[in-house]
């Protein structure tokens, strides 16, 4: 059997057998089953054994033959005649000895798994316990070393020895360590040597060089002076040396200066660029901007400061701007073929030629809004804002592809996509950013007011690099002169109103006009809402919308001192009828031709108020408008990509073509309000609800006046009345009664969710414009009543309060009284109460003007006429005319007892007192058949009944009040 065949499996053992038994000597003896020895295999001993003779052996094979083969001891004693090996006993044996053998394949594959898992459990900790031993075992050498030169004696036998001792491996690394050192201190030293020689011949060299105008050369001489300066730093050479190298570099850059200048004019780019390389060697890259920038700009510098010696500068700015967008695109063509950052370098041109211009950009603008005012002002802001928006776009193609205007650099963004800046490109975006903070006024981004309204991308600078100002230099330059007129825009726009809503108030025709008046009204009306139209357009172009609440605040306060005019322009106007008396018939309401005028005209005074009221809700309908504009403008800014700002980036324009830098500027300034913060917040579609301190500034604004108002203007404007509170009215029956009575059950009303009203953005506007409705009312009234004011005239002096009874003649019967009539004066007032409804439907064509602002009308109530219809359209007619007739009657009840009844003079007679409780009484029932109650008149009817001066007290002790005490006076009682 060859060496290397496998075991043989249990199939192939019997034609094996005989190859075994071939190469034994004899077959073991039965014996062996019984009869073990310390070597035999098949013994009871462990699997350890059986293994450990199998690495004993060359190949299996002869294992197999020697395992199988009998023993030494057992051959001496068999006989020599048995020469077969007995089959059945090794057939015995293999199989013992395969029963092991697996046995000992699978402890070996458990004890193999076991060391596997051990060492890959250990062989990560290698390195650390060997990198653990290492410092050990280092800190231990160092510890005896210590160890060994304490205990050392101090002698220098002992010295030497304890040296001869030390570490070969260390004596020659610390020799090694010092050779290093000793070369690398020489080769300094020779490099120092050498430059310090070159100092030399530097100044005759770079003469030389300069005279023979090898410029280039002389500039990299001057370079390696410079970059060998720091040799001398901290000797006393170093100032002499700097002096020397700096005066080199002033002759250099004088020999190129006008050979600069010529090529710039030239427009020589190869020459320009080359010497441009030769400044920046020499640390001169910023006076070559200089000679750049005062070459290029000079002609735009000379032609502001001629055509603003012969025009105002609203018409200079257009000429202007064109010349300097040319020059501008000429820039964006040459500039990137020199500098390596053009468009920082742009943005510094521009800066400098707004710096130069003589006299400053802000001079004449101060001097345009003190002589021209606010229009002009504007203008100039457009043009300024066309020529910001033109070099955006000009500019635009300089940026860099990956760092598109759409997205600009984040203020996170640690790096931009554009080139890397070269050191004097980032000096230069220093110094610009320096000038612009120079440039900034007081109102700045330290201003500790809150920022509601703050813009993105304030905070990144050139290439990522943080910055102050988000906006480029030149346009603070252009645009921060204007921000002083913004901030006052509000003052601005009141010192242009005045004047003009003056002018149309004073034109003719006059308000009272009697044919005219209503007209005039409208067209004066309409003229100030166009003038208040314009100045709502002008806030939004010059402003942005910052200065909307400042704005309506102003108009609020023009408009409605116009119609405050109207008002008292009617308050003071008197009926003519009172001058004629009572002469006229009884049972008619005679009025003169004037009086008829004015009722017409009063009711054409109303339609224009109804129509006034509408424009002026169009009119905050378009401010509203626009401040969800604003809005939904700033919106988008707050919610895109921040711009990077800072010097060499132009941020993209804003919607509507505005500037970002104009809206920075704006919300830096105070403008920037508490107020324009609530203003947004109510009345953006879509904003986060207003803060608590939002919410508490928001203006509480009345959309009707109070009855104690209405009943203090009836009284203002018609004979006196007494106070509110103390009266109480049956409703009309053309009106729906507030409460129903307590018998009647109460249905339950649905739940309907109450929604706030939407705030008026001119609320003393409106005030004013119901002031004005309130007074066309009450002259409309005031004329309606004029015959019976006139007949109730004289009614206090009439003779009837003092009569006495006739003397009883001797021998008469007396008769007694048992009824009163009323007197002519009573009569005629009840009898042109009745005729009331009759002299609308004569007069009265349009109900639509009636039925404006019903609500204002003295002694009504405005809940019932809102749950009856919410509209004045929606109002019935019956209503509306119910509610005038009803008005009209408490006004006239009100004259008599809170005016006429006070005016009796003492003494009041007994048959007075019965005739004036007569008179109350007819008029109390003339009321009651219009449906209207007065406490009042009752109060002086009942006071009057009283026969005797204890029935009064009785009275007066039950709650009569003042009214009983009136009475009490005219009788004598009190």
């Amino acid at each position: 059997m060859a060496a290397s065949t496998p075991l043989p499996r249990r199939s192939q053992r019997t034609s094996a057998l005989p190859v075994l038994t071939e190469s034994a000597a004899s077959p073991p003896p039965i014996s062996r089953k019984t009869t073990t020895t310390p070597d035999d295999p098949f013994s009871s001993s462990s699997s350890a054994a059986l293994a450990a003779s199998l690495d004993a052996y060359p190949s299996v094979t002869a294992w197999l033959n020697d395992l199988l083969s009998p023993s030494p001891s057992t051959t001496n004693n068999t006989t020599s005649a048995s020469s077969s090996t007995d089959l059945a006993e090794v057939d015995e044996r293999v199989n013992s000895l395969l029963t092991r053998l697996e046995v000992a394949a699978a402890a070996t594959a458990s004890t193999l798994e076991r060391t596997i898992a051990d060492v890959s459990r250990t062989v990560p900790r290698l390195n650390y316990d060997l990198q653990f031993m290492r410092e050990n075992a280092s800190a231990l050498r160092h510890s005896l070393r210590a160890v060994q030169l304490k205990a050392a004696p101090a002698s220098s036998t002992s010295g030497a020895a304890s040296a001869s001792d030390e570490d070969p491996t260390t004596q020659a690394l610390d020799r090694l360590r010092y050779l290093h050192t000793v070369q690398s201190h020489m080769t300094a030293a020779h490099a120092v040597l050498r430059e310090a020689e070159s100092w030399s011949t530097l100044e005759p060299e770079v003469s030389a060089l300069i005279a023979e105008s090898a410029h280039a050369r002389a500039a990299d001489r001057l370079a390696e002076a410079a970059s060998s300066l720091g040799v001398f730093a901290n000797t006393p050479e170093y100032d002499s040396r700097r002096s020397l190298l700096f005066s080199l570099q002033n002759g250099l850059e004088a020999a190129l200066s006008s050979a600069l200048v010529a090529a710039v004019q030239a427009r020589d780019v190869d020459a320009c660029k080359a010497y441009f390389g030769v400044f920046g060697r020499i640390e001169r890259e910023e006076e070559f901007r200089g000679y750049w920038n005062g070459t290029r700009r000079g002609d735009v510098v000379e032609l502001w400061a001629k055509e603003l010696a012969q025009a105002s500068v609203v018409d200079v700015l257009p000429t202007w701007f064109k010349a300097l967008q040319n020059l501008l695109v000429e820039e964006t063509d040459t500039v990137p073929l020199i500098f390596p950052d053009p468009l920082p370098t742009i943005s510094a041109f521009l800066l400098s030629t707004i710096d130069a211009l003589s006299p400053s950009f802000p001079t004449p603008l101060s001097e345009l809004a003190s002589s021209t005012g606010l229009a002009d002002l504007i203008a100039a802001y457009e043009h300024t804002v066309a020529f910001v928006l033109f070099a955006h776009a000009t500019t635009a193609k300089l940026l860099p592809p990956a760092s598109p205007i759409a997205s600009p650099i984040s203020e996170h963004s640690p790096v931009s996509a554009g080139p890397t800046p070269s050191p004097a490109a980032q000096r230069s975006a220093k110094r610009l950013s320096r000038r612009l903070t120079s440039h900034r006024l007081s109102v700045s981004a330290t201003d500790s007011r809150p920022n509601f309204l703050a813009l993105p991308g304030t905070g990144g600078g050139l290439y990522g690099a943080p910055s102050a100002a988000p906006e480029e230099p030149w346009e603070v330059a252009l645009l921060e002169p204007f921000l002083e007129f913004q901030t006052s825009y509000a003052t601005l726009e009141r010192r242009a109103l005045d004047p003009q809503l003056r002018t149309i108030w004073d034109e003719p025709p006059r308000l009272l006009h009697p044919a005219d008046g209503a007209k005039a009204l409208r067209d004066k009306a309409s003229r100030a809402f166009a003038l208040a139209d314009d100045a709502l357009a002008r806030c939004v172009i010059f402003t942005a919308g910052f200065a909307l609440p400042a704005l309506l605040s102003t108009l609020d306060s023009a408009l409605s001192g116009f119609f405050a005019r109207a008002s008292a322009t009617l308050d003071g106007h008197k009926p003519s009828s009172g001058a004629e008396g009572a002469g006229g018939a009884a049972a008619d309401l005679d009025y003169t031709p004037e009086d008829l005028a004015v009722l017409q005209l009063s009711l054409r005074l109303l339609e224009t108020c109804r129509e006034v009221g509408d424009r002026l809700k169009r009119f905050e309908e378009a401010a509203r408008s626009k401040v969800e504009s604003v809005a939904k403008e700033l919106h988008a800014l707050e919610g895109g990509s921040g711009g990077s700002g800072g010097p060499g980036y132009f941020p993209p324009a804003p919607p509507k073509g505005r500037p970002r830098a104009a809206l920075s500027l704006l919300q830096q300034s105070a403008l920037n309000s508490l107020e324009l913060q609530t203003l947004i917040a109510t009345f953006d579609p879509a904003p986060a609800p207003p803060s608590p301190a939002a919410t508490a500034v928001t203006p509480k604004l009345e959309h009707r006046r109070s009855d104690s108002r209405s009943v203090s203007s009836a009284a203002a404007q018609t004979p006196t009345t007494p106070s509110r509170p103390e009266h109480r009215r049956t409703e009309s029956a053309f009106l729906p009664s507030p409460a129903p009575s307590a018998s009647a059950p109460t249905p339950p009303s649905p739940a309907v969710p109450a929604q706030a009203p939407t705030p008026r953005l001119l609320p003393r506007t409106a005030s004013a414009l119901k002031t004005l409705t309130a007074s066309t009312q009450q002259l409309l009234q005031r004329t309606i009543l004029s015959p019976l004011l006139a007949h109730l005239a004289p009614y206090p002096s009439l003779p009837v309060w003092g009569a006495s009874p006739p003397a009883a003649r001797p021998g008469s019967i007396a008769v007694p009284t048992f009824s009163l009539s009323p007197t002519e004066t009573i009569a005629r007032v009840g009898e042109g109460l009745l005729n009331l409804p009759g002299l609308f439907e004569s007069y009265v064509v349009d109900d639509r003007a009636l039925a404006h602002s019903v609500e204002t009308l003295p002694f009504v109530d405005a809940l019932p006429l809102s749950q009856a219809g919410a509209e004045e359209e929606q109002l019935p007619a019956e209503m509306v005319l119910g509610t005038w007739l009803s008005s009209l009657t408490l006004t006239l009840l009100s004259h008599l007892t809170g005016t006429m009844l006070p005016a009796l003079r003492a003494p009041l007679s007994e048959i007075g007192a019965r005739q004036l409780a007569s008179d109350l009484g007819y008029l109390g029932n003339v009321v009651r058949a219009l449906d209207v109650e007065w406490d009042e008149m009752d109060k002086w009817r009942e006071a009057c009944e009283a026969g005797d001066a204890r029935k009064w007290r009785e009275g007066k002790d039950a709650g009569g009040g003042e009214v009983w005490e009136r009475v009490g006076k005219l009788r004598g009682w009190n």
